[in-house]
């Protein structure tokens, strides 16, 4: 593995880790969380599988606590976490 893959991996989990210290995400930061294109996020949010907030009216404002809801009762995830 080259350096430049070493360093992009390095700043991919430096990335995750700090999503672990918020509470609260945008729909760029959402759609990273989940390992997902930002335009699913949205459709999610249309579709009600997933809550958001519009605090100013403009923006949405994911809570992490819904994301990690959406991630633990996604069937596409289960087979991961079986025994």
């Amino acid at each position: 593995m080259t350096e430049k893959e070493l360093n992009k991996i390095a700043e991919m989990v430096l990335k995750k880790l700090d999503y672990l210290n918020k509470q609260y995400f945008t729909a760029n930061e959402a759609a990273n969380y989940l390992g997902l294109a930002i335009q699913t996020v949205y459709k999610l949010v249309s579709d009600k599988r997933i809550k958001a907030r519009k605090p100013n009216g403009k923006v949405l404002i994911f809570d992490r606590s819904e994301l990690d809801k959406y991630l633990n009762s996604n069937k596409q995830w289960k087979f991961l976490t079986q025994s």
